[in-house]
């Protein structure tokens, strides 16, 4: 077992619910730890990557200016508690649930045109995103389109990617890569097809799929007054150079919220976003790190929010957002939000490249202020590396270590070790290999015979310094 000190420092800004990652070094066959604050045991979650442990928690309260130190014993055994976030998977969905309380659904099918996470559920127990249209409700509910949340664009490859009209494209869900559930968060990592309608868009001869898409969202153990939940999303041109065209017609993070939070209803739905925009008229087309729609759903004021992480392509990025309840993040569409046809977003994207969009979806009471919003999407949580050492060593430990080290002399060598570690017993002459230790002190002795083995017993024991290599983003999980 190691141990590592975690120093997270809050920086300018409070950190409430804030979910952190850490990725620590530790040897391929660790697979658990214990996180601690004080006395007390946080839960956290851990996962084996290329270089160690990625460690996940979720700082609870730290105020502005202020650290607070973890301790991370790697190798230990968590007490366990409550239920976290569970991810079940279904007959063309996969279901996800915060202590056993249902917050939203990812959709996926032959019959839908693309997939969806509906329902959502917000803060006060009721869904805030809109429901879904059937047929049946022809013109009485506009943009039939407008699917809850979900990923689209209406010009790829000259493919209609974001309507259901005659000839529109599609994203077509292929598998899943993979299903986590735990105590800190939850994660959907599907992998889907972009596809034209009349599948010409593809090169000829070849597979028609236009884009590969991976799609991980990760959901959050948060206090039940929040919600967080991060999208990272990779757009791959496999087959042939994609052309992403210039329109407003799209969003790779998108959201379309209850019916009673629209700023059109009248009933104190409203707009803003990180530039101080309020409705539609000031935040429509605009560049913004985030963008923020709240309004009464059963009566409770509830806000929703998607933050732009500065990875993202395009950041910030314009928002297509409507008073009618419509809100994305759509990097592409510079003509029609400037109103300058000689301005132009479009994105040629390279045979075998990709573009990555990051995204945080943000549910909460109240409006943004309410919600501090600005604050939740400002700064980034550092972590002052501390190097921790444990050594849960015993003399008797040395001398397995050694005996195999010197296969030879190890009676010589154990019949040393006792003596200078218990005092009782003196070896009839001292070994060859050992005449200088052997005219030091008995704590001298010790050390060097520590030294000598410490390499083996690194991987023998598992007993290493383990420095924090870094953390991530404390307010937009990467």
């Amino acid at each position: 077992m190691a141990t590592v000190k975690l120093t997270v420092d809050a920086g300018p800004h409070n950190r409430i619910n804030c979910p952190v990652s850490a990725v620590v070094e530790a040897p391929k066959s660790m697979k658990t730890a214990v996180l601690s604050l004080g006395k007390k045991e946080v839960p956290c979650q851990v996962k084996p990557v290329r270089g160690g442990l990625q460690i996940d928690f979720i700082v609870e309260n730290l105020k502005a200016e202020k650290t607070a130190e973890y301790k991370l014993v790697t190798g230990g055994k968590p007490k366990g508690g409550g239920r976290g976030v569970e991810v079940t998977k279904g007959r063309n969905e996969v279901s996800v649930s915060i202590k056993g309380r249902h917050f939203t659904t990812y959709q996926h099918g032959k019959n839908l045109a693309r997939p969806r996470l509906h329902p959502v559920i917000g803060p006060y127990g009721d869904p805030v995103t809109r429901r879904l249209a059937v047929p049946e409700d022809g013109r009485g509910l506009d943009h039939h389109h407008h699917r809850s949340i979900w990923v689209a664009h209406g010009e790829v490859n000259g493919a209609d990617n974001w309507s259901e009209g005659a000839s529109h494209g599609r994203i077509l869900h292929r598998r899943f890569e993979s299903l986590e559930s735990g105590p800190v968060l939850g994660r959907i990592v599907s992998r889907s097809d972009w596809v034209g309608m009349d599948g010409d868009t593809g090169p000829p001869g070849k597979k028609k799929e236009i884009l590969d898409q991976r799609a991980e969202w990760t959901v959050y153990n948060t206090a039940t007054s929040v919600r967080i939940m991060d999208l990272r999303l990779t757009l791959t041109a496999e087959n042939v150079d994609v052309m992403f065209g210039d329109t407003k017609e799209g969003g790779l993070a998108a959201i379309r919220v209850e019916e009673t939070m629209e700023v059109k209803r009248g009933f104190g739905g409203k707009i803003e976003n990180g530039i101080g925009g309020i409705n539609e008229a000031e935040t429509w087309g605009k560049r913004a790190p985030w963008c923020h729609y709240s309004g009464p759903v059963n009566g409770n004021i509830t806000g929703a929010a998607i933050m732009d992480h500065p990875d993202s392509f395009r950041h910030p990025t314009y928002w297509h957002v409507r008073n009618y309840g419509l809100m994305t993040a759509n990097p592409f569409g510079l003509s029609d939000f400037s109103g300058d046809e000689s301005k132009r977003g479009h994105h040629m994207l390279p045979r075998g490249e990709s573009i990555v969009g990051i995204y945080r979806y943000y549910f909460h009471k109240g409006d943004a202020t309410a919600g501090n919003v600005r604050e939740r999407d400002c700064g980034i949580a550092r972590c002052d590396m501390e190097r921790g050492l444990t050594f849960v060593l015993v003399s008797w430990g040395l001398v397995v270590a050694v005996v195999l080290l010197s296969k030879l002399q190890g009676q010589m060598v154990l019949r040393w070790l006792v003596f200078v570690t218990c005092k009782k017993i003196r070896p009839k002459s001292k070994p060859r290999s050992m005449a200088v230790i052997g005219q030091r002190t008995t704590k001298r002795c010790l050390l060097a015979m520590i030294l000598m083995c410490w390499a083996f017993i690194r991987q023998v024991a598992h007993i290493a310094i383990m420095p924090l290599r870094h953390l991530r983003p404390a307010n937009m999980h990467l």
